[in-house]
């Protein structure tokens, strides 16, 4: 809260900073909807399927390993260039699969925080305003002389 020129308090700069968060939740669970299949382990693979075997895909990465190169193994298996491509990325994670579905959820953990504490304080206030109002209700009545 803050204190305007014509003594009235203002709560603008929280609730700015919790359109924010508001706006940064609602990201946040768009993601989370977008990567709930995958966390579930539903999800639909990005273009057509890999044109080669179980047994082609682990002679590709045997020759990978050795240190051929992507054209060399393409000549060797008489797989496509892009196959090859595929499965050697596949194995990297730098395939368009894997980069499609692999995404990172960033949450600005200093902002939560600062609401957490802000709403912390909104929920104590009016007990401490009430407190004060009672404490300054006794010491008026102390000061008429009507406490004793």
């Amino acid at each position: 809260m803050e204190m305007t020129e014509d003594g009235t308090w203002k709560w603008k700069r929280f609730w700015n900073e919790h359109k924010v968060l508001i706006d940064n939740y609602n990201a946040l669970v768009r993601d989370w909807n977008k990567y709930l299949p995958l966390i579930n382990g539903r999800t639909q693979p990005v273009g057509r399927p890999l044109a080669a075997s179980e047994a082609q895909v682990a002679e590709v990465l045997k020759l990978r390993k050795r240190g051929r190169s992507l054209r060399g193994i393409a000549d060797d298996t008489s797989l496509g260039f892009p196959t090859v491509r595929t499965i050697v990325g596949q194995m990297n994670g730098t395939d368009r699969t894997t980069q499609k579905h692999r995404g990172r959820i960033e949450i600005d953990r200093h902002q939560l925080a600062r609401w957490k504490r802000q709403r912390r304080m909104g929920n104590a206030l009016p007990k401490r305003v009430n407190a004060f109002l009672q404490e300054g209700r006794a010491i008026s009545k102390e000061a008429r002389g009507l406490g004793r």
